[in-house]
Parts: C-alpha cells; sequence; structure tokens
C-alpha cells in the first residue's frame, strides 16, 4: 500500500497493516524529526491543515476525524504524539485519550489536548483522561512546534 499523502484528496491515508520498527530505529524516531504524529479533529480542514504542517516539519504523521478512528489509526500507526480535539462525535477526546493511555500502547506516548476548552475544570478533565499538555486552539504553528519537540525530546 503506497504511504504518501494522497494529493487528490489532500489526506494522509493510514497504514494497512502495522509496522515494526528495529529497536535503532525506535530510538532515533521517538526523539527527533522522525517521531510519528497522529493528529485527531473531526474539523477536516484543521485535521488536514495541521497534518501538512507536521509533515512540512518533517514528522511521519497520520489523520483520524473522530475518536474512535484515532483508536483504529494509532492500533496500526503506533504514534509517538497524539494531537486529539475534545469535541468530537462518535468518540470524544476524552475517551480517546483513557483508551490510548490504557491501552496496550507504548505508555510514553505523548498525548496534547488542541481545544477551544480553556476552562480549569476543562484542563483537569483533560490531565484525568491522561493527557499529558493542553494546548487552546488556535494554535500557533511554531509554539506547537515547539511544544511538541520538547515533549518528544523528554518523553519518559
Amino acid at each position: 500500500m503506497d504511504h504518501r499523502p494522497n494529493k487528490a484528496a489532500g489526506r494522509t491515508r493510514a497504514r494497512a497493516a502495522p509496522v515494526r520498527a528495529a529497536p535503532a530505529e525506535v530510538s532515533a524516531r521517538r526523539t527527533g524529526k522522525h517521531a510519528r504524529i497522529l493528529v485527531v479533529d473531526d474539523n477536516h480542514d484543521a485535521a488536514d491543515t495541521l497534518t501538512v504542517l507536521l509533515e512540512f516539519m518533517d514528522y511521519d504523521v497520520r489523520t483520524a476525524y473522530d475518536g474512535r478512528q484515532a483508536i483504529d489509526v494509532s492500533n496500526e500507526f503506533d504514534p509517538d504524539l497524539v494531537i486529539l480535539d475534545i469535541n468530537m462525535p462518535v468518540m470524544d477526546g476524552y475517551a480517546a485519550a483513557r483508551l490510548l493511555r490504557h491501552g496496550e500502547r507504548d505508555p510514553r506516548v505523548v498525548l496534547v489536548a488542541l481545544t477551544a476548552r480553556s476552562a480549569a475544570e476543562d484542563q483537569e478533565k483533560a490531565r484525568k483522561a491522561g493527557f499529558d499538555i493542553h494546548l487552546l486552539k488556535p494554535a500557533d504553528g511554531a509554539h506547537l512546534g515547539e511544544v511538541i519537540a520538547d515533549a518528544l525530546a523528554h518523553r519518559h
């Protein structure tokens, strides 16, 4: 299956089957520009734009448009970092984060909430769901790039 961006549709397609990297490759991609990032937002334009931006930053990126799809793509793609919207149909970002955090994925996966919800109780709810970082929409590309690079470099 071709894993390059589908230029006609403007979307990046998910892999058909899981691909496990060799240990040296995993170490290299965990902290560098080759890290795998999953972008999840029900606003297709926002998700696709963020995907293109992150690909431009040289990350390996996949896109999902709801929480359930995020779990499916994550199971195939094994991301190092997931950027999740909160308000989504099918499964919201909180539920998806809980499944990603407590599933069989790498426990070091970085979960970033990218949302319009800014109240203290929203941030606490995100923390309890397993998010590592809480960012407000719209995200500044340069700031987001710094946050991602820092989060990947300091994974535990």
